[in-house]
């Protein structure tokens, strides 16, 4: 077993070669790792952030898109309400 100092986080992952390792929580909720293999081996562990990340990515890129439709809506009005005014 390896113990690391870095906060455990569902969003992290270990790998050693090709084979996907366990990562869990010990007892002060820092990230451990089960490395399944003796002697020297290599492991990479990696962030992706998790459903809470991805979550969040997707609401912020649906706010953004409302915001930017409310914007073009509002300049388009303006912009209308202008050229009207012109013609009159």
């Amino acid at each position: 077993m390896i113990s690391t100092q870095i906060n455990y986080h569902p969003g992290r992952h270990a790998q050693a070669g090709s084979t996907s390792l366990p990562i869990f929580a010990d007892g002060l909720g820092f990230m451990a790792v089960d490395p399944q293999c003796s002697g020297d081996c290599e492991i990479a562990i990696e962030f992706d952030g998790g459903l809470e990340s991805k979550v969040c990515r997707a609401a912020s890129a649906e706010v953004l898109e409302a915001a930017l439709a409310a914007a073009g809506s509002t300049a388009y009005g303006w912009f209308a309400g202008r050229a009207g005014a012109q013609g009159a």
